[in-house]
């Protein structure tokens, strides 16, 4: 590997930090427990459909380049909404290297395998079964 692609290298893996500010708005409507930042459910193209209360706002800083700037923000801004038993994150991209995401706890109760979802496409019956001859 030449000199200039090793120090390339060094500087795009130095740089990728995330930064984030949390600041709390809402009282939570229930005690927040940790969950799986996998389980966060994220909104980027309006608000979620279920009763909410907005928790805190996260900002989210890019430290420097990036092949991937809304992956890296938005895997932090996941695990920072998993620490604070978020339901849902709606997020909003500022610019290319800053994100602002809303914390949302749902207040209807329903567990999330509850949620109403699209039903599954039935399963297509077998072919028919044809005498041999």
């Amino acid at each position: 590997m030449s000199a200039m692609r090793l120090a390339a290298f060094f500087v795009l893996a130095a740089g990728c930090g995330v930064t984030l500010s949390t600041t709390a708005i809402n009282p939570a409507p229930r005690a927040t427990t940790g969950r799986d930042p996998a389980t966060v459910e994220v909104y980027t193209a309006g608000p979620p459909p279920r009763p909410r209360v907005d928790v805190s706002m996260t900002w989210a800083d890019l430290g420097g380049p990036s092949l991937d700037p809304f992956g890296d923000m938005l895997g932090e801004l996941r695990k920072q909404a998993g620490a604070l038993g978020c339901d849902a994150l709606i997020v909003q991209r500022t610019t290319a290297q800053a994100m602002v995401a809303t914390c949302a706890m749902y207040t209807d109760g329903a567990p999330r395998s509850m949620v109403a979802r699209p039903p599954a496409a039935p399963a297509a019956a077998p072919p028919p079964l044809v005498p041999r001859e």
